[in-house]
């Protein structure tokens, strides 16, 4: 629970009128009001014990009510079906249903509905959501109820920073198998020089920056969290092995520091449960500590499927909500959400914690040298401030080495400076 917001110790209540109380409905106002605007509610469908009560108003209702603030439903959250939904048509400004509106941003109404699906089988758009439509409609509803309600106080939410790598190979050179050596180097010879080093005279492994990455969590007041992929020897998953002893002295270093390990299920454990499980169990045994974070290989993730299996297999936080290739809020908000079901119409017990950049997005995609993308996340994370969110960046272990991304440590560090907690 520690990536909820929390508010004051006797927050705000307010009571919600509705002639019908669905799920969605219920799903959606749990969200804004504890989520979004730290209060509490009550959700009744009595029309006279709601117009009788004493507590700031809101009526959603095709009524109107004086003494209240009346939403007109949109019908969305009445439904219990998925059909094609026009957002720009059925969602206009003029009597605007916002707890429809992200309803439908929270809900991943979108990919439940789309059949568009690129090469690594994943929700595919056109559309990049750069804008924090969730955030601006919570404020705007927030401000609105100040004016009519002149009693009625909110705690505010506080901006924060939380950096998370996915170590997808946890070296560049060292703890790999000959083998693996003789081709890493056949294919790699212009780094020959350096894996020689490493192999063979102990230089420091170019991916080995956990020390600093650790250091600068803890002298700036930064959560950070480690993603291990935990399979190797297939085309999309190359680490070292997970049971080797270097691995195993890595995760006792990250214990002994209290710094949180995570899960990186592999690339086919989106459609293979036991593989999935099995990669929890034994992280969480080598880590010495319940794992119960986690986030897709190569961001692999089906709505319908995935947190239903990642609940199997023991998994409480998921951090695959955003995009690879570009910077943006796949869901409209940087605010943590729990993933809802359409099949049973139910809340899951999966708490989705969006990220905002990946570095790729700007080394590899965009061709972006380290100040652009600085300057780009710096202009990202003053965005996300302005509306108190989370900025949650996703780094890779290999963007700590300058032949792959040069400057992308001195980056790291100023993200650090500039955005401490």
């Amino acid at each position: 629970k520690g990536f909820l917001f929390e508010g004051a110790a006797e927050p705000a209540i307010l009571i919600i009128y509705a002639p019908k109380i669905t799920s969605r409905l219920r799903y959606v106002c749990k969200f804004i009001f504890n989520q979004g605007l730290l209060c509490n509610f009550i959700l009744i469908d009595n029309e006279s014990e709601f117009l009788q009560s004493k507590l700031p108003k809101i009526n959603y209702s095709i009524k109107t009510f004086e003494n209240a603030f009346n939403i007109n439903p949109s019908g969305l959250l009445n439904n219990t079906a998925l059909h094609d939904f026009d957002f720009d048509k059925e969602m206009q400004p003029e009597g605007f249903d916002v707890f429809a509106g992200i309803f439908y941003f929270i809900s991943r109404y979108e990919e439940w509905t789309s059949s568009e699906k690129d090469e690594h089988g994943r929700f595919s758009t056109t559309i990049l959501n750069r804008a924090l439509f969730v955030e601006v409609w919570i404020m705007g509803l927030k401000e609105t109820l100040l004016s009519k309600f002149k009693t009625l106080k909110f705690s505010d939410r506080k901006f924060k920073f939380i950096s998370t790598i996915d170590v997808d190979n946890v070296f560049a050179f060292k703890a790999k198998p000959f083998v693996r050596q003789v081709g890493g180097a056949l294919k790699d010879l212009k780094n020959l020089k350096a894996r020689m080093s490493t192999v063979f005279f102990g230089k420091k492994d170019p991916f080995d920056e956990y020390t600093f990455q650790v250091e600068l969590s803890k002298k700036y007041n930064v959560p950070l969290i480690y993603f291990f992929l935990y399979r190797n020897n297939t085309n999309y998953d190359r680490t070292i092995d997970p049971n080797h002893p270097e691995f195993i002295k890595l995760l006792s270093y990250l214990k002994q520091n209290n710094i949180q390990v995570a899960l990186h299920p592999s690339y086919d454990s989106s459609v293979n449960f036991e593989l999935l499980n099995s990669e929890q169990k034994l992280l969480s045994k080598n880590s010495g500590k319940e794992v119960v974070s986690s986030r897709q290989h190569f961001l692999r993730f089906n709505i319908k499927t995935t947190p239903k299996q990642l609940i199997k297999a023991g998994i409480q936080f998921d951090f695959t909500m955003g995009w690879s290739e570009k910077t943006g809020f796949r869901a409209g908000t940087t605010l943590p959400f729990y993933y809802y079901d359409f099949e049973t119409e139910m809340e899951l017990n999966l708490l989705a914690v969006p990220f905002s950049a990946m570095d790729g997005a700007f080394y590899l995609h965009q061709n972006n040298n380290a100040d652009e993308a600085y300057n780009e996340l710096i202009d990202f994370a003053t965005y996300i401030k302005s509306v108190n969110g989370l900025f949650i960046t996703v780094i890779h272990d290999r963007a700590f080495s300058d032949v792959i991304a040069p400057g992308w440590k001195d980056l790291y560090l100023k993200l650090h400076e500039n955005l401490k907690n």
